[in-house]
């Protein structure tokens, strides 16, 4: 829970020790939800809402970018509780924010430096951070 302050901050940070001329593979930071009804996100086309499907991937960033100004995916709960996950800040590459269905109700939250053959250069020492912020309404 989240307690009396509605907000959570998260950071992450990574370096590498040697240099990668093409960094590849699946690099995230995941978050497990569950009792999610739908979602939403803000884009650069508006927004978009759906039910949540049982088993795949819902919402991907990666095929619908999300809003530059605003980039943030929201949860609704069965409760009718809604919680947005908002990208505040990110240094290295942001490959894909997406929702993996895992059941009825049941979700992980992926927010990935790297995703599906994604590459990128990552210099011995340099540090890839992101700042995700999780709202409670």
């Amino acid at each position: 829970t989240l307690g009396s302050d509605r907000t959570v901050r998260v950071a992450a940070r990574l370096s590498g020790e040697r240099d990668w001329p093409e960094a590849s593979g699946f690099l995230a930071t995941v978050f497990s939800l569950g009792g999610l009804g739908e979602w939403f996100a803000e884009t650069v086309d508006g927004r978009v809402n759906e039910v949540a499907p049982d088993r795949q991937r819902g919402f991907q960033a990666a095929q619908l970018p999300l809003a530059p100004e605003q980039p943030t995916l929201g949860l609704v709960y069965t409760h009718g509780r809604i919680l947005r996950a908002t990208v505040r800040a990110r240094r290295g590459p942001l490959s894909n924010v997406f929702l993996h269905h895992t059941g009825p109700g049941s979700a992980a939250l992926f927010v990935a430096w790297l995703d599906s053959g994604a590459t990128a250069p990552w210099p011995a020492g340099e540090v890839w951070e992101l700042s995700l912020e999780l709202q409670a309404d």
